[in-house]
C-alpha cells in the first residue's frame, strides 16, 4: 500500500478536500501540520510583516476571514484528523532534526504538500522513496509563490489553474506532472476559487502517484520567467477591492460543490 505523508496547515479547509479524497482511495496517510506562521517566525512578527507589505486593510480582511472560518462548519484538516483517527504530528519547522527523524521512521513513498506554509529544504525533499509533490493553486510557471488565488482575482483574470508538480529546492520550479485550467466566474471569491481548484485536481493527484510508481509519468519542464510572488502588495489589494472581489461570502456552506468549469 502506498504510504503518504500529507503536509498542510492545521486550520485549512481547501486541502481537506484532497485529504479526504486520498483517504477514500485507501491510501496509507500520516499528517504533518503547521500553524499559520511565516517562515518559522512568531505570530507578532508574522502579522507585522503582512501589515508592512500588504497594508492594514488587507490584514483586517484576513482577520475577518479567519474568524468567519473558525466559527463556520467548514471541515478543517484538524477535524479530518480527529474524524478518521489519523496519525498526525505538528511542527513549527519541517526541516528540524526532530521532524526529519519522525519522517524517516515513517518511510513514506511520497510527501504531498497542499497549502503548507513552510519551505522544504533538500534533506526533507530527498526523504520519500519517490518524490515530494506540491499542489499549487495556479497554472505554473505563472503566479509562483504565495497568494496566487488572491492575485488572479486582483488582476481580474478570467482563467487560472491548479498544478501538481515535483518539489525542488527552487520554489514552485519543479517538473510539472499535471495541470487543470479553471474558469473564474464573476461571483468567485478567494474561498470559492480555491474550493473549485481542489475539486478539479484531486483525481489527478492519485493518478500522478500511480504513474510515478509505475514509471510511466510524463513531465513538463517549466520555463521560469515570472518572478516569485510573496504576500500581496498594497497596490494588489487596491486592485482587488476596485474589482469588487471578496475573500469569502457568508453563504458559502460546507459541502457546496461549485461548478468547476474544468478545461
Amino acid at each position: 500500500m502506498t504510504k503518504i505523508i500529507f503536509l498542510s496547515e492545521q486550520d485549512n479547509t481547501h486541502s481537506g478536500i484532497l485529504l479526504e479524497h486520498l483517504i477514500n482511495k485507501g491510501i496509507n496517510i500520516s499528517i504533518i501540520t503547521s500553524a499559520k506562521i511565516i517562515n518559522g517566525k512568531n505570530l507578532i512578527k508574522s502579522l507585522l510583516k503582512i501589515i508592512k507589505k500588504s497594508g492594514l486593510r488587507y490584514f483586517l480582511m484576513k482577520t475577518r476571514e479567519r474568524l468567519h472560518l473558525e466559527l463556520s462548519d467548514h471541515m478543517k484538516i484538524k477535524d479530518i484528523i480527529k474524524e478518521h483517527n489519523l496519525q498526525s504530528y505538528h511542527t513549527k519547522d519541517i526541516n528540524s532534526k526532530r521532524t526529519i527523524e519522525y519522517i524517516k521512521k515513517l518511510k513514506p513513498d511520497f510527501i504531498v504538500s497542499c497549502i503548507f506554509n513552510q519551505i522544504l529544504k533538500k534533506e526533507v525533499i530527498n526523504l520519500p522513496k519517490y518524490c515530494c509533490l506540491n499542489i499549487h493553486r495556479a497554472k505554473l510557471p505563472s503566479y509562483r509563490g504565495l497568494s496566487a488565488t488572491f492575485l488572479v482575482l486582483a488582476h481580474n483574470k478570467k482563467y487560472t489553474g491548479v498544478t501538481v508538480h515535483k518539489v525542488v529546492e527552487e520554489i514552485d520550479a519543479g517538473e510539472i506532472y499535471s495541470q487543470k485550467t479553471v474558469e473564474i466566474a464573476d461571483y468567485d471569491t478567494v474561498f470559492s476559487l480555491s474550493h473549485k481548484m481542489m475539486l478539479s485536481i484531486k483525481d489527478d493527484v492519485t493518478n500522478v502517484i500511480k504513474r510515478i510508481e509505475r514509471g510511466n509519468i510524463k513531465v513538463i519542464k517549466p520555463v521560469i520567467e515570472e518572478s516569485y510572488h510573496s504576500h500581496p502588495t498594497k497596490n494588489d489589494v487596491r486592485m482587488f477591492l476596485e474589482n469588487n472581489k471578496k475573500l469569502f461570502v457568508k453563504e458559502y456552506k460546507r459541502g457546496f460543490d461549485a461548478d468547476t468549469n474544468i478545461c
